[in-house]
């Protein structure tokens, strides 16, 4: 008989890993470190195929380390609690 299981919760708009941008920035900070590694052993081995696309990943990286600082939290709205008479 198969097992079931049931359904999960951690959906991006449930879990907290997916809705806080700074719980991200070291795997993106370790992402763009190893990227730089991988770079100057490409420059030192002369890999220029392999320097262009490592620039591109690298510079999609930043760019999302960039965008994650710039990001600001606008809290939750308030709503009025009924008709004013």
């Amino acid at each position: 008989m198969p097992t079931t299981h049931p359904a999960s919760t951690n959906t991006p708009a449930s879990d907290a890993r997916y809705s806080d941008p700074t719980r991200t920035t070291p795997t993106t900070q370790g992402i763009i470190e190893a990227l730089e590694d991988r770079k100057m052993e490409a420059e030192q081995r002369g890999w220029l195929g392999e320097l262009e696309g490592i620039d591109i990943s690298l510079n999609a990286a930043r760019e999302k380390l960039a965008r994650m600082a710039r990001q600001v939290s606008l809290g939750v709205p308030s709503f009025p609690s009924g008709p004013k008479d």
